[in-house]
Formats: structure tokens, sequence, C-alpha cells
């Protein structure tokens, strides 16, 4: 637990859809995640483009054509991938609160601890697209922290509950990408409370 510790929490808006999964198929969900069109699409744009900025520079037309050709086949797997867009447009924007090993989210849903859930998020500063799996370590009824929540608040508040969830094996370089999202995110809101003050 201590581990989980380390990491900054950070307020921030992210697309996200998630769905509840059974432990027996935990496994086969992971490998579903770890193995779609959209992370494999992500994880070879980002290979791609380390390489472009080594052959910039030695060969800056060779790195034009690559860009072009890049395009190309982008436009192509929308077309013959309408599914993936789908599934992206499909995402919520919703408030959460996010590290780089859990998030915590409202909904009207019950969830019981110990639940997973298949996680498919976007991090919208950077546009990333994360897959992940979640434990649920709990679900909050809303409703009973009156102490800390205004009248008004809780009149405003559309969902009742607060599910808060674990990532389970997530990979180094997601983990990285979390953890540098979270930074960014956590820079960009002290500039902008500088700006107000």
């Amino acid at each position: 637990m201590e581990e989980r510790r380390r990491y900054f929490r950070v307020d921030d808006e992210i697309g996200l859809r998630y769905r509840v999964i059974d432990i027996a198929e935990k496994e086969e969900a992971f490998s579903h995640l770890k193995d779609s069109n959209v992370v494999v699409f992500q994880r070879l744009d980002e290979a791609l483009a380390n390489q472009l900025e080594i052959v910039e520079n030695d060969l800056p037309s060779a790195a034009v054509a690559i860009r072009l050709l890049q395009e190309k086949v982008d436009i192509i797997a929308a077309e013959l991938s309408p599914n993936d867009k789908l599934i992206i447009d499909q995402l919520e924007i919703i408030r959460v609160n996010i590290s780089a090993c859990g998030l915590a989210f409202d909904t009207d849903e019950v969830i019981a601890p110990d639940s997973y859930l298949a996680l498919d998020m976007n991090l919208l500063l950077s546009g990333k697209r994360l897959m992940v799996l979640a434990r649920v370590i709990a679900c909050d009824d809303l409703s009973k922290r009156s102490s800390k929540i205004s009248t008004d608040e809780r009149t405003n508040m559309s969902r009742s509950l607060r599910i808060r969830v674990n990532f389970e094996s997530v990979p180094p370089k997601d983990q990285e990408m979390l953890v540098q999202h979270v930074i960014q995110r956590q820079a960009q809101q002290l500039q902008e409370r500088r700006r107000t003050d």
C-alpha cells in the first residue's frame, strides 16, 4: 500500500468508459485490452515518432515522406476500422481524480468492492489512449458525506456514488504515461492558479 501513496493525485477530466468483468474473464479481458487495435496503433505511432526524430536529423526529406505515408495509413485505418472510431466517440468526458496507480470517479451504478473493471481512458491533455484493468477498492455513497458536501453541491450532484479503483497489471510504459500525465496536469493547474491570483 505504501508504494501507491508515492504517486501524486490530480483532479482532471478524461474520456472514460468502463465495463464490469468477472474474475474468470479477468485474464482474457487483460489480453484483449493489450492487443486491441487502438492500443497497438498507438504503440506503433509512438515507436514511429521516435524513429522519425532520428531520421529527421540525417535525412529530412525522408522524414517528410514517411510522415506523409503515415497520414495515408491513418486515413485508411480510420476507414477500415470505423468501430474503433465509434468506441473513441462513445467515451464519456467526466471529472476524475487520477494517479499513476488508480482512479476515482462518480457514477450511479453500484459496483461491489473487489469487482474488476475494464477501463478505456482517453487522457485529453495528451490525447493518449489507455486501456487497463482495475480492481474496485471502494464504492462510497456520496449522500452520506454530508459533513464534507454542502447542500448546494449535493443538489447539483448528478451521480450519487464515488468508485475508487486501483489499476492492475499496468505495463511500465503505460504507468510512465500516467505519471507524465499527472505531472503535466498538475503543472497546468498551478499555472492557471497563478494567473487568477
